[in-house]
């Protein structure tokens, strides 16, 4: 698996963006009920980044994406961290087809890429779930306790 380059700086927070997407279709029939059908358990969430570095990242970057790692324009997954609410975390994510990255601006001292990306199965932060596993441990016993740890907190093995 690729890494996303350690030496580009976080994303700008300016445009930065997350979007949930819909595991279900939903119908609209012409008369009768409204009724949703799920579609897939996939879970993906979408992020809508953007960098401003400068002009030697700037050609690291474009030399990560042209040269080491062409196949990440192709939809290969690479890791990349990503700030989930107040955590950084590294996610697995690949670029979607309209959102590989591309020269968005440049205000004479820094060139800014933007990009859209998609993470199939966002890892969530860690931080303040231990109340969350112990509360399902005395609620709902050992079944449950495993349903949330293996399903909810991969990131806790």
């Amino acid at each position: 698996m690729y890494e996303f380059p350690s030496f580009m700086p976080y994303p700008l927070q300016s445009g930065y963006s997350r979007e949930e997407g819909a595991g279900f279709i939903a119908s609209e029939p012409a008369g009768g009920t409204y009724y949703a059908q799920i579609i897939t358990d996939d879970e993906p969430t979408y992020f809508t980044l953007s960098y401003a570095c400068s002009a030697s990242m700037a050609s690291g970057f474009r030399a990560w994406l042209r040269t080491d790692n062409k196949a990440v324009l192709r939809g290969a997954q690479f890791t990349i961290p990503l700030l989930i609410e107040s955590e950084i975390v590294t996610q697995t994510a690949s670029f979607t087809p309209d959102g590989v990255p591309q020269l968005s601006g440049f205000d004479g001292v820094n060139y800014t890429y933007s990009m859209r990306i998609v993470v199939p199965r966002m890892v969530e932060p860690m931080a303040g779930s231990e109340g969350l596993v112990f509360g399902v441990a005395e609620l709902g016993g050992s079944e449950q306790l495993d349903i949330v740890v293996n399903t909810e907190l991969p990131g806790a093995e």
